[in-house]
């Protein structure tokens, strides 16, 4: 029993050690600048939000007086100063000044009779200040704060039941003392039990493509450091739910201490090559190449007695006079991924099996070469697109199968380079000249991004701002007409 406790113990040490060690795919980092936009976001939605919130019926006794509150609704709340800041250590500390809140209702008061009528309560002067401390739990973000981390006060509470001074100043003063004695246990429950509740909640696997999830969880507690937030995520992409992690160590990359942006993602290799390892794994990188592929018009056919198979591959026009043929694609190995400070460079392993297609759509095996094919893409922003301009690097050829015979491809080899620096990589650049659009947070857009190559890891970095659908659409139009 003793022996089974003592390994058990050690089990979870070794395996603590472990996941201490594990390099994250991914880093993201807020910046002091970050935090005031999310402060300034946070406060316009909390204001939105207690305006909207709906206050139950109030009943009890003070002082001797009997009341009841029904139809409470907030009519004005304004939360004029704030900050938002990070540190020291995993904490975030949210302070509040001169704020003020507006409620109008129903009452009925019993004291020396019965009083009923409508009122209006103005609460002023109201100030918070807490820190949350903020950890790693199961993956997820985790929150955590005592009363002894928070401070809140109301100066001013007047409450005014239309014609009943008396009353109306010893219920204020009784509404004055209760918050100041109950406000910080009641926003401590808040993050302890409510916000703790839906962070334990949180999905931290984003469906990315078809079969395909990233795993963005946290590794460990995010870090601290000149009140620069920076969080550590897992960073692996997965088949859709199956999680097996891909061969291989995770390699460290550097951050730096950029802050001259709001936020940061700094994307490593590893992440990119996990995502190559999962399409090679299911089988995504698999595609049958027919005649159907070619553009109508075009001068290339797969016709054995036409250009360019009667001219690549002789020996199957003899063969096959005047069929149709079609090529299997598939990679053997998955693609790699190398970034560099100057260029990333992808590398695919695969082989090309080609078939004639028999009258009856059958299909008569012929050969299959295997290939290795480089290139490299510099990536950057243009607008609120991300766009990349591709450029060959290399490519080989090999015969690895055949049913007819010794298929010479030394021809194939030396044209091979020519036409895809002619035909594929003008392809691949006119997509990538339009590229892909930088996803959006409701109304707010990025602006001032810029996205940069180092060793082993690609980075973005972004300022947000609110734009309305008129805004964004003038500034793109502005941007086309300075960049002509």
């Amino acid at each position: 029993m003793m022996f089974n406790t003592w390994f058990s113990l050690i089990a979870q040490l070794s395996m603590m050690t472990v996941l201490a060690a594990v390099n994250p795919g991914m880093i993201s980092r807020i910046t002091p600048n970050g935090f005031r936009f999310l402060n300034d976001v946070g406060v316009q939605k909390i204001e939105e939000m207690v305006k909207q919130y709906p206050i139950p019926p109030q009943s009890g006794k003070s002082h001797g007086i009997s009341y009841k509150l029904w139809n409470v609704e907030v009519v004005d709340f304004d939360i004029p100063i704030s900050e938002l800041r990070a540190g020291p250590g995993p904490k975030l500390t949210i302070s509040a000044s001169n704020m003020y809140m507006k409620l109008s209702g129903n009452f009925e008061v019993k004291f020396f009779g019965s009083h009923s009528g409508d009122f209006d309560a103005f609460i002023k002067n109201i100030s918070l200040l807490i820190s949350v401390f903020v950890a790693e739990s199961d993956g997820r973000p985790s929150v955590d704060t005592s009363s002894s981390y928070c401070t809140f006060n109301v100066r001013d509470v007047y409450l005014d039941l239309h014609g009943h001074k008396f009353i109306s100043r010893k219920l204020a003063d009784r509404i004055n003392d209760y918050l100041n004695e109950n406000g910080c246990s009641e926003i401590v429950d808040a993050v302890n039990t409510q916000l703790q509740q839906r962070l334990t909640k949180l999905t931290m696997v984003a469906s990315i493509y078809e079969g395909m999830e990233l795993d963005y969880s946290l590794l460990r507690t995010p870090t601290v450091t000149d009140h620069v937030f920076d969080i550590t995520h897992k960073g692996e992409v997965y088949a859709t739910g199956h999680h097996s992690e891909m061969p291989g160590p995770r390699p460290r990359f550097p951050v730096g201490s950029d802050q001259s942006r709001m936020f940061y993602v700094w994307i490593s290799d590893y992440l990119i090559n996990s995502a190559g390892y999962v399409l090679h794994n299911i089988g995504y990188l698999h595609y049958n190449v027919t005649q159907d592929d070619i553009p109508d018009g075009s001068e290339v056919s797969l016709n054995t007695s036409q250009f360019p198979m009667a001219m690549l591959f002789p020996q199957v026009r003899k063969l096959f006079p005047d069929m149709m043929t079609q090529f299997h694609i598939q990679s053997t190995k998955q693609p790699v991924v190398n970034t560099t400070a100057e260029k990333v460079t992808f590398t695919v392993n695969g082989e090309i099996s080609a078939y004639v297609t028999n009258p009856k759509n059958t299909l008569t095996y012929l050969f299959t070469l295997g290939f290795e094919f480089s290139a490299s893409v510099k990536v950057a922003i243009k607008r609120q697109n991300v766009t990349w301009v591709s450029y060959f690097e290399s490519v080989s050829l090999e015969l690895v199968d055949s049913a007819i015979g010794d298929v010479k491809i030394d021809f194939l080899k030396s044209v091979l380079p020519s036409a895809i620096t002619k035909y594929v990589i003008p392809r691949v650049n006119a997509m990538g000249a339009i590229g892909k659009e930088i996803p959006s947070f409701e109304d707010y857009h990025s602006s001032n991004a810029f996205i940069c190559q180092g060793e082993r890891f690609l980075k973005f970095g972004t300022d947000l701002r609110f734009y309305s659908p008129a805004e964004k659409v003038f500034e793109e139009l502005f941007e086309l007409f300075i960049s002509k």
